[in-house]
C-alpha cells in the first residue's frame, strides 16, 4: 500500500541518491579508479530521477490518489 511514509522515503532516497552520485563524480575525478568511481556515479544520477518518476506514477493512480489527500505536508 502506498502511504505519506513510503512517498517521503522515496524522495529522500532519490535525493541521498543524487548527492552520492555527485559525491561518486568528484571522487573519480581525485582517485585513481575512475573508471569505477564514474560508473557507480552515473549509476546513482541516473535512479535518483528514476525513483522520483516511479514515485510520481505510482502517486497519480486513481485509487491512491484519495488516499495521498489525507497526507499532512
Amino acid at each position: 500500500m502506498v502511504s505519506c511514509k513510503l512517498m517521503r522515503s522515496s524522495v529522500l532516497v532519490a535525493g541521498g541518491l543524487l548527492a552520492l552520485g555527485i559525491l561518486l563524480e568528484v571522487l573519480a575525478q581525485t582517485t585513481p579508479l575512475p573508471l569505477t568511481a564514474n560508473l557507480l556515479a552515473i549509476v546513482a544520477i541516473l535512479a535518483s530521477p528514476a525513483i522520483m518518476l516511479a514515485a510520481f506514477l505510482v502517486g497519480l493512480l486513481p485509487a491512491r490518489l484519495t488516499h495521498l489527500d489525507e497526507c499532512q505536508h
